[in-house]
């Protein structure tokens, strides 16, 4: 028993008998870099008649909300695609698994 710490052996530290379980820290994956079979650095977006009907990295589906804007919004993200950090290439996206 040298391995055991003293808290350990005595109970200090530890949960109540009817204490919740602790939350489970959801799974992370990784999609992308090197392990698909594409190599596109961007994010596809299907439209049909001017509605987005899906979003994809490579091979994988992304959850998306489609939102109509104003000229003012439209024109600020024209704009914001000039910056050459906007137009960065995407490797990989973690996604969580959810209970």
């Amino acid at each position: 028993m040298k391995w055991r710490t003293k808290s350990a052996v005595s109970g200090r530290g530890s949960a109540p008998k009817n204490a919740p379980p602790p939350a489970r820290k959801p799974r992370q994956v990784t999609y992308g870099g090197a392990g698909t079979i594409h190599h596109t650095g961007t994010v596809d977006v299907e439209v049909d008649a001017g509605v987005v009907v899906a979003v994809w990295f490579r091979c994988h589906l992304l959850p998306f909300t489609a939102t109509d804007v104003d000229p003012i919004r439209s024109l600020e993200m024209f704009k914001a695609y000039k910056d050459p950090w906007a137009n960065a290439p995407i490797h990989s996206i973690v996604f969580e698994e959810e209970d």
